[in-house]
């Protein structure tokens, strides 16, 4: 199993597609390439654009992390 983490920094370049693009590409190669059987990722709640952006990519909310700490804050996460 292996996870992903990816972010897209600066407002003008999200909403573009860029971070579906380089989660297909890591996709294939680590399916295709490194024959790497489950890749999962892990996104805060709010982060919308992420989560359409992995459904995109073919992952599925598998379920709800609680009180992610997140720089000494807790906040809920998917599980991808």
């Amino acid at each position: 199993m292996s996870s992903n983490g990816s972010q897209t920094s600066g407002k003008e370049h999200r909403s573009k597609g860029y971070g579906t693009e380089a989660v297909m590409l890591m996709l294939d190669y680590g399916f295709n390439n490194l024959r790497i059987e489950r890749i999962t990722a892990n996104t805060l709640e709010h982060n919308t654009g992420a989560q359409r952006s992995l459904e995109k990519c073919g992952f599925v909310l598998e379920g709800r992390e609680r009180r992610t700490r997140v720089i000494l804050k807790l906040l809920d996460g998917f599980q991808i």
